[in-house]
């Protein structure tokens, strides 16, 4: 057994069965799936080799290793969890270490300087979709295209100055659709009047005749915390539906392609994130809108613990793109990858509006007195031709079979705007 064997089975992971290094070619073994998939001992072997060089990379720098640890955290979760919820979609690991990841350079942001080693995974599906859970309190879903991949860059010698660097091609941070248009829609119907306080007038007059609460996941985000009960909304500012919906009204599409992992001292490592420079002159307002409100939010240490509470996952995806340029910290990379975990438990509630959302019971468990005894990832990952998420883990199960019909078909099938 060579070095990096033993070190593997030393960290607790599985052995790496290949390398792509050009001074260990005879050892290379990329898996291709071809009409079969790829096997979960495959991924596995891909990741490990992955975790292997990037743990190495940041060994001698202070907190790197943890640095690196969050930022593989987040790189496996998305992958896994695509594993778990849908296998037969993933048709391809590729592992590509120094020279040998050149077929990636061009689709990086970093046009490959400095590239140490990237893992490639092929879909046999154009996109594939993860829905968040409702009570993630956050009005987008993810979006993994045909290709995914994670590239580790050469890490600096300070993470207080620069940050451990990961880039990712193929990884969307997708608005829902019926945001879209409603934002559209109140635009027209509002028109030089389009404002924060005008449209929360508008939805809180029309919200049952556009955003039902059996087909609306937008309306089922905002009466997560707004329509479940008087306890909670008396705990909450005046202000605080006007400001949740105006951020769910100005959500754009993002394409993520690289994670920084800081050291933020005693806030521990912090994570945000870059994307393109959007062309769209909607999408450019919505992106100023959010960050105008999300610099709002966190003016206050006050209002920065109620966002927290309030919403988690959805306050640090705000860090992750805004906290650090506006003097705050970035996001906690435990939350980030949490988030983009797949679920393991999920279904409807057993009463009222909640029995219409399929992602309702996809939280942590918790002991009588609230404390968390079991956490879980919040996101379900479907194929478009799937239409919808399955309503509990078990009809996922049965869902398999079908989801191997579908991804040995010869054309993909067609995306359906399956979030309304």
């Amino acid at each position: 057994r060579g070095v990096f064997h033993d070190q593997a089975f030393a960290m607790g992971q599985c052995a790496p069965y290949f390398y792509c290094g050009s001074s260990f070619a005879h050892e290379v073994k990329n898996h291709d799936g071809g009409s079969h998939m790829v096997t979960k001992q495959q991924l596995e072997e891909g990741l490990a080799r992955f975790n292997q060089v990037g743990a190495m990379s940041a060994q001698s720098i202070r907190n790197g290793p943890e640095a690196w640890k969050h930022a593989f955290s987040i790189a496996a979760a998305l992958l896994r969890g695509v594993y778990q919820h849908v296998p037969r979609v993933v048709r391809s690991v590729d592992f590509a270490e120094g020279t040998d990841c050149t077929p990636h350079y061009s689709k990086l942001p970093s046009g490959g300087k400095d590239i140490l080693a990237t893992l490639c995974v092929k879909l046999s599906q154009k996109e594939v979709y993860g829905e968040i859970a409702t009570r993630s309190r956050i009005g987008a879903y993810l979006r993994l295209n045909e290709e995914v991949g994670f590239s580790i860059l050469r890490p600096p010698t300070n993470l207080s100055e620069s940050p451990l660097v990961v880039e990712v091609y193929g990884f969307d941070f997708t608005s829902l659709p019926e945001i879209v248009r409603l934002r559209q829609h109140l635009k027209q119907v509002l028109g030089p009047e389009y404002s924060r306080k005008s449209a929360v007038e508008w939805y809180e007059k029309y919200k049952d005749d556009f955003c039902p609460l059996k087909d609306s996941k937008l309306r089922r985000i905002l009466a997560s915390v707004f329509e479940v009960g008087m306890h909670t909304s008396m705990l909450l500012p005046e202000w605080a539906i006007g400001r949740a919906l105006w951020g769910m009204l100005n959500i754009t599409t993002r394409s993520y392609n690289r994670f920084e992992f800081w050291d933020e001292g005693r806030n521990g490592i912090r994570v945000t994130v870059r994307c393109p420079s959007l062309t769209d002159p909607d999408d450019v307002e919505c992106l100023q809108n959010t960050r105008d409100l999300f610099e709002l939010q966190s003016a206050t240490a006050g209002d920065r613990r109620i966002g927290e509470r309030f919403s988690t996952s959805a306050y640090n995806i705000g860090s992750m793109s805004f906290g650090r340029p506006l003097g705050h910290s970035g996001a906690k990379p435990a939350v980030i990858a949490k988030l983009f975990s797949a679920a393991s438990k999920w279904g409807p509630g057993r009463s009222g509006w909640q029995s219409y959302d399929d992602t309702w019971e996809c939280t942590d468990k918790k002991d009588h007195l609230g404390n968390v005894i079991e956490e879980q990832g919040r996101t379900i990952w479907i194929t478009p031709g799937a239409g919808r998420i399955p309503s509990t883990p078990r009809q996922r199960e049965d869902m398999i079979s079908t989801e191997v019909d579908r991804a040995d078909e010869a054309v993909p099938s067609k995306a359906k705007m399956w979030l309304l």
